[in-house]
């Protein structure tokens, strides 16, 4: 491509042929997936491979694809004509050959460590209160909505929490959660993005001898199957945020042996805690400070800058084992805070919320922090004026 002259120019049609600009470094606003499409059906399996056309041999093709995918050589796999037909030996075998590659997708992935990349953005969904369960965004409302943010390299689902004490398993609650899970999670994998689960955990029911312990161990193997990459706890019972109990450590030890999964746990505290989240961290993968009152600019004990740099100064140094920190860019705290206002012009001058925010990852980065979250995709239209601007 350097020596344009040792080309040489063939065309068919009124189009020209020629060397352009340079191209243009991409922006990672966007992926274009390259699926293989391998033949599902045995006439169809004989004209492009020729005989003997089996169902053994049309697997094996089968096989071969998934393993190409497991392998990054491409982003997925689908069949062309499959046979369906409840007798079908052919379908019998792809249906194996799907479970099997799917149950294990985690365990062989290309990236092993992921998670611990720089600049990771990872945005979260959660679903919005019972009463306003029709303004939950669809699948495609959130790709959308992804496609126009860019540069997404993970979106975190709510899988499941606790209602009035209870673990949430009527409608409103898991059920509601899953069947986006299963809708969204290949959308995202077939964009490039990974795809996590967060749960609202409750140190009284959900770890070891509690009463819920065994259903939240299914809920996540249920997560994990659909393909998840990675599961983050969030212990929202207790009295601080780095007041987490050893039951929770422990459940997050159980999620990474028997799920050969990324664990990470949603965290708030001081900077001068620091040394009780190098404890915390040596049960996780990820630790994910929730900035939800802290100030980028303010100073002390809680000032962002300060937990950043004091958090993950820890992380690097007492930790026989890399630990990701993944800090919050939830950082207004009342809606007169907000962009036009004295308070946003006295510290960011002219800057939009969006310019903020890009500038916020740098920043994090410059404290030592590995990625940012961004709070959360929502639909808030329909919602009552008051409740919109909360």
């Amino acid at each position: 491509m350097l020596k344009p002259e040792k080309w040489k120019t063939d065309q068919q049609g009124a189009f020209e042929t020629g060397f352009g600009s340079e191209a243009k470094t991409g922006q990672r606003r966007f992926h274009i997936p390259f699926v293989s499409m391998t033949a599902g059906d045995q006439r169809e399996f004989r004209q492009r491979h020729g005989d003997p056309a089996t169902p053994e041999r049309v697997a094996e093709y089968l096989r071969m694809s998934l393993q190409a995918w497991r392998d990054g050589k491409c982003d997925g796999v689908v069949t062309y004509c499959l046979d369906k037909r409840p007798d079908s030996r052919v379908f019998s075998l792809a249906k194996k050959l799907f479970r099997e590659f799917r149950q294990s997708a985690n365990a062989h992935s290309t990236e092993p460590t992921w998670w611990l990349a720089k600049d990771q953005r990872v945005v979260t969904y959660e679903f919005l209160e019972r009463s306003y369960r029709a303004n939950d965004l669809t699948a495609d409302e959130i790709i959308a909505a992804l496609d126009r943010f860019g540069g997404c390299d993970l979106v975190l689902l709510k899988g499941f929490h606790y209602w009035q004490g209870r673990l949430d398993d009527s409608s409103w609650g898991y059920p509601r959660f899953r069947s986006l899970a299963e809708r969204l999670i290949p959308k995202l994998h077939a964009r490039g993005i990974k795809a996590g689960i967060f749960g609202f955990t409750d140190r009284h029911h959900s770890y070891g001898d509690g009463p819920d312990h065994g259903r939240i161990m299914k809920i996540w193997k249920e997560y994990v199957d659909l393909g998840a990459d990675i599961l983050f706890v969030d212990e929202e019972s207790g009295t601080g945020g780095l007041d987490i109990p050893a039951s929770c450590l422990n459940h997050c030890d159980e999620l990474r042996t028997n799920f050969k999964l990324p664990v990470g746990i949603f965290l708030y505290g001081p900077a001068s805690k620091a040394e009780q989240v190098s404890e915390i961290a040596r049960h996780v993968d990820v630790i994910g400070e929730m900035g939800y009152n802290l100030f980028l600019e303010a100073h002390g004990d809680y000032g962002l800058k300060e937990v950043m740099h004091q958090w993950s100064q820890v992380l690097k140094d007492a930790m026989d084992r890399p630990v990701a920190y993944w800090t919050g860019a939830m950082v207004m705290r009342e809606p007169r805070q907000g962009p036009g206002s004295l308070f946003w012009r006295e510290r960011y001058g002219q800057r939009t919320l969006a310019q903020y925010f890009d500038d916020y990852l740098r920043r994090a980065r410059d404290c030592g922090a590995d990625g940012v979250f961004f709070h959360s995709i929502c639909r808030f239209s329909g919602l009552a004026l008051e409740r919109r601007k909360r």
